[in-house]
């Protein structure tokens, strides 16, 4: 094969470039148990698995519990917002809204989306498998050796897959943090990858609606995962257009992990930009059409975007072969071209690697790759209804195939699980109701402890206002023999006083008024006897 003739992916492999890829597939916390046993080799389609290289798979982070974990959790947030809703609802006195949340019961705490399945992510790293393949002078001792999927010896470098191993790990922890809930590596495949599960939990602050406030599961804040949107002038209006989707920045974040100078000789790069490719086709088509219209040079009818594009594709190759007589007279980049974009439309090719066949010889070998399918491009623009009839043949197969796959995947999933799922729901419904059993016990018991200090503090009080009441009783007694005490006294005084008079009669009489303490003493007794007057 030459070199025009490779793909996007088979030259960087051949320039020592290995496209690495970062994919998410949205999932619920229950999808946790499928995903985490599929690990453990128990149930799907294990054919593509070596059974050899099965123990050598490891769980970095989280264990074989963390589905358990996962639906504990979600149950334990959707119980925790309908007391938070009800609680708001009769604060509102909304009666209606809170009968009505009373009979739904317990929802899933996410938002739920009609283009995702769940709110959490299964996340994929994987790098081409070529990365791994050991060189002619690596040591014996360094070779892990096994089939391929083609039968035939694989030789890989165990020091690239410890290394990848450890990088993959150290990109995970220091994009996702927190929300790495799982990580699994699988070395038991063609390719060896890491296998993880995202999870987040975002609070939202009481509100009127929701007094206690609300968990809920959200991960599309994040950059590797939502949409990147930004307001443009659309028709001089302004609108909010996605300038890249999520999973475009998660490849630049990976490529640019890698990138970096202590990983760049690892030779791990970014993988193809596919989306932006196609959205520069589908632009142009557009824009082809588009101009189409104002010229005036067709009516198309009306129809999908896709069957407009057959139509004029269509077109174009009757025009061609009505023009020249045949479809073999028809030049041959014309009839690559028509045939190329034919195939396109009805989807046998992508617009990544229509897009990349841009030389005559690259078409051609792309148009060969499909010629025993199809025939060559003479006979696509010749019968193209015929070609539109074996795709659609191939479609309807295809998709009865997948619907069978998926139903015995369902089956064997039901089969192994459905029980263990009840199992585990009933397990965390069980410790659920024990958890509230607990806190009933726990608010009884704090009852209890708050009826036993208010008697402590009612006996405290008690036994003061006795010992109040027994001064009291002690201050009154006193006060009575105080009383007692100053009536003596004043009959005391008046007996003084009565004598009073006799005795100065006689002491004047005798003359011992002379004497100064004498004198002093009688006045002093007059004075008393004033006093009293």
């Amino acid at each position: 094969m030459s070199q025009n003739q490779l793909t996007h992916a088979q030259k960087m492999r051949a320039d020592g470039k290995f496209p690495i890829v970062l994919r998410f597939a949205s999932m619920t916390p229950a999808d946790a148990f499928g995903m985490i046993a599929h690990g453990e080799r128990t149930i799907g389609n294990l054919d593509h698995v070596d059974p050899a290289r099965t123990h050598i798979n490891k769980i970095v982070t989280g264990s074989v519990e963390t589905a358990k974990d996962l639906v504990a959790m979600s149950r334990e947030m959707s119980e925790l917002n309908l007391r938070s809703n009800l609680l708001g609802l009769e604060k509102m006195g909304r009666k209606k809204d809170l009968a009505a949340a009373k009979r739904t019961g317990l929802r899933q705490p996410w938002n739920e989306q009609k283009k995702s399945r769940g709110p959490l992510r299964e996340a994929v790293l994987t790098v081409h498998r070529d990365f791994f393949r050991a060189d002619e002078d690596t040591p014996k001792k360094e070779i892990f050796q096994f089939l391929d999927d083609q039968g035939l010896v694989a030789r890989f470098d165990k020091r690239k897959m410890q290394r990848f191993a450890r990088v993959g790990h150290a990109f995970l922890v220091e994009e996702f943090g927190e929300m790495l809930a799982y990580e699994r590596i699988d070395v038991d495949e063609q390719s060896i990858h890491f296998q993880a599960i995202l999870a987040q939990v975002s609070e939202e602050k009481p509100s009127k609606r929701y007094a206690l406030g609300r968990k809920l599961w959200k991960l599309t804040d994040h950059r590797c995962i939502g949409d990147h949107v930004e307001t443009k002038l659309v028709d001089g209006k302004p609108k909010r257009v996605v300038v890249k989707r999520g999973y475009e920045v998660a490849q630049d974040v990976v490529g640019d992990f890698f990138d970096q100078p202590e990983h760049r000789d690892m030779g791990i790069v970014r993988g193809e930009a596919r989306a932006a490719k196609s959205r520069r086709a589908k632009i142009e088509a557009k824009d082809i059409e588009e101009g189409l219209k104002a010229a005036g040079d067709v009516a198309i009818p009306r129809g999908s975007k896709q069957a407009q594009a057959m139509w004029l594709i269509r077109k174009a190759m009757a025009e061609k072969i009505a023009e020249k007589g045949s479809a073999e007279k028809v030049r041959k980049d014309d009839r690559q071209t028509l045939a190329l974009d034919y195939l396109e439309a009805l989807g046998v090719i992508s617009p990544d690697v229509r897009h990349e066949a841009k030389t005559r010889r690259e078409r051609q070998a792309l148009l060969d790759l499909h010629a025993v399918k199809y025939g060559t491009s003479e006979q696509i623009i010749e019968k193209p209804e015929a070609v539109a009839d074996l795709v659609m043949e191939e479609m309807k197969a295809r998709a009865e195939a997948a619907k069978k796959d998926e139903e015995a995947r369902q089956k064997a999933a039901r089969k192994g699980f459905l029980d263990k799922v009840r199992r585990e729901q009933a397990a965390a419904e069980k410790a659920a109701i024990e958890r509230r059993a607990q806190e009933d016990r726990e608010r009884a018991e704090w009852f209890k402890r708050e009826d036993k200090e208010r008697a402590e503090k009612a006996k405290e009080l008690a036994a003061k206002e006795v010992d109040l009441v027994t001064k009291e009783t002690e201050l009154t007694e006193k006060e009575t023999k105080l009383r007692a005490f100053a009536k003596s006294l004043g009959e005391m005084r008046d007996k003084l006083v009565s004598y009073a008079k006799p005795l100065y009669i006689m002491a004047k009489q005798l003359g011992m008024l002379k004497d100064p303490e004498v004198k002093h003493g009688m006045e002093a007794i007059r004075e008393l006897g004033a006093d009293r007057d």
